[in-house]
């Protein structure tokens, strides 16, 4: 079980480095908006807030702060023009394009780590040990 944390880990981790944030958590709503995106959507602001959960005032103050930094792109909904939909910049696709490679090699290494946990013997316990009796 512990590989699984590791890989989570150092998932975490490589999106932090290469998909840099100007806000905290910005790329937890970049990720949200590019996997839309990829299904061919756009999302609402109330879309973002459902999915993200918390505070409404809170993911639009972050939205306009990733609006500000180029990343996110704010347009007139395509069917309602009372309501905005948000989208990722080119920008920010081509930064994650460039995560695939690395993606591959924690894939690897994940792979490699949970084989070998899977191929020591589980540790003596009271449990698991055979009685000579």
């Amino acid at each position: 079980m512990s590989a699984e944390f590791v890989f989570i880990r150092d998932l975490r981790d490589l999106v932090r480095r290469k998909l840099p944030s100007p806000i905290p958590g910005g790329q937890d709503l970049l990720i949200d908006l590019a996997a839309a995106q990829h299904l061919g959507r756009n999302l609402t602001m109330k879309e973002l807030v459902l999915a993200r959960g918390g505070s409404a005032t809170t993911i639009r103050r972050k939205v306009q702060g990733l609006i500000e930094a180029g990343l996110i792109i704010k347009a007139a909904h395509d069917h309602d023009g009372r309501r905005d939909q948000y989208t990722v910049s080119p920008s920010f696709l081509k930064q994650a394009a460039d995560l695939s490679r690395d993606l591959k090699k924690i894939s690897v290494e994940f792979e490699r780590r949970r084989v070998g946990e899977t191929s020591r013997p589980a540790p003596k316990t009271p449990l698991n040990r055979r009685s000579h009796g």
